[in-house]
């Protein structure tokens, strides 16, 4: 038990930063996926302390509704990685068709700019 004291102790300090900081304060500066994340992962450790601090003191916490709660959560953060690698294939897409685009263009503009135009060659007859 005294591990699981100094353990929870190092912890504490680590998070010390952390606590001091208002969420209101930091949500307005961090962007929403960001925000989505913290909320969703703040959530899940301050449940799964409690999960842990009912299995320590000999409570079953799968037949409490924390484990429910713990479930919930894990949905969602699988929810947000599906959403975010989605929006990250979609700019991945985006940016190869602004290449294809980009590059047709400019070949476009290059075969027109290297043959001569027909109205230059009739004002000069």
């Amino acid at each position: 038990m005294g591990d699981f004291d100094s353990e929870l102790v190092a912890l504490a300090k680590h998070m010390e930063p952390f606590f001091k900081l208002q969420l209101d304060e930091l949500l307005p500066v961090v962007t929403h996926e960001d925000a989505a994340k913290l909320k969703v992962t703040m959530a899940f450790a301050i449940n799964a302390l409690f999960f842990v601090f009912m299995k320590v003191n000999g409570l079953n916490p799968n037949e409490h509704e924390v484990k429910n709660e713990l479930d919930r959560i894990k949905l969602y953060m699988k929810k947000m990685k599906n959403i975010t690698e989605v929006e990250r294939s979609r700019i991945a897409l985006n940016k190869e068709a602004a290449n294809r685009f980009l590059d047709h263009a400019l070949r476009s503009y290059r075969s027109r700019s290297s043959t001569p135009s027909s109205s230059s060659s009739s004002s000069s007859s």
